[in-house]
């Protein structure tokens, strides 16, 4: 439950800090595999500037909760597995977004951080 918590209180905090919350909970070496029509993005500036753009969006709301977790025996390896919902308006009509997620995590100096996150 230690991930599914932190996962929780991750995405918590991107409804206030947006993109420096996930600047806190990833590794300087994440790779994300999302939006699809992107290949793996393996910079995370590049992903912190793409995911400014997304919070920009207007009236963007991105919400996400964990369903399953797995942690290696040693404790420096877990995954979160989830599903996400983001709504936002464009060309003034709602649009709902919904899909399922899944984030890698590592044990890096006693903290656990994101280096791989992907979505549908």
């Amino acid at each position: 439950m230690e991930l599914s918590k932190l996962d929780l209180q991750f995405c918590k905090e991107s409804k206030i800090d947006k993109e420096k919350a996930w600047d806190k909970f990833t590794s300087s070496e994440i790779v994300m595999g999302t939006p699809k029509d992107i290949p793996f993005i393996d910079d995370k500036n590049e992903i912190i500037k793409m995911l400014k753009n997304l919070y920009s969006v207007p009236s963007m709301d991105f919400d996400w909760k964990p369903q399953y977790e797995f942690v290696s025996g040693d404790e420096t390896l877990g995954v979160t597995v989830g599903v996400y919902k983001r709504v936002y308006m464009k060309d003034n009509k709602e649009v709902i977004d919904t899909g399922k997620y899944i984030s890698v995590w590592k044990k890096i100096d006693n903290d656990w951080k994101i280096i791989l996150d992907m979505g549908n």
